[in-house]
């Protein structure tokens, strides 16, 4: 399987993250939890690269699963849907980290104060995500 690196998704040529950008601990730690969420939700792979490519037609509650575990099984969202930045910072390449993390908190809060308590968490991360490649596409990184 060709899924190495979770984290480091390029949708165009500009202001691309590298994957060397990575420290090995944090590339071993994506494998980790790609692996982990693969197996757990059998998810295909056509929707994980759509999702990386920010192409988000894909309702499938498979792929919803997916990237809620990776969230929980990171330990990036608890249960109060609350993100740890320095979780973020520490996995993250430094010059990229600065600017992205407050992305990631920003949408966070947004999701868990405009939608639903009761809403599913898969629902909810999913929109996360959604919102961060909507505001920084050219560096999404995939969680």
């Amino acid at each position: 399987m060709k899924f190495f690196i979770l984290f480091a998704v390029c949708v165009a040529a500009v202001n691309c993250i590298d994957d060397s950008e990575f420290s090995e601990k944090s590339r071993n730690f994506m494998k980790y939890l790609h692996d982990t969420c693969y197996a757990q939700t059998n998810v295909k792979d056509e929707y994980i690269e759509a999702h990386k490519k920010g192409n988000f037609y894909v309702n499938d509650i498979s792929l919803k699963k997916y990237i809620s575990c990776l969230w929980t099984t990171s330990k990036a969202l608890n249960a109060n849907f609350d993100l740890d930045a320095s979780l973020l910072y520490g996995v993250l390449p430094p010059r990229v980290a600065y600017y992205l993390v407050p992305i990631y908190m920003d949408c966070a809060k947004q999701v868990k104060f405009t939608v639903p308590f009761d809403t599913p968490i898969e629902e909810k991360t999913f929109l996360v995500n959604i919102c961060v490649y909507y505001r920084n596409p050219y560096e999404f990184v995939f969680f």
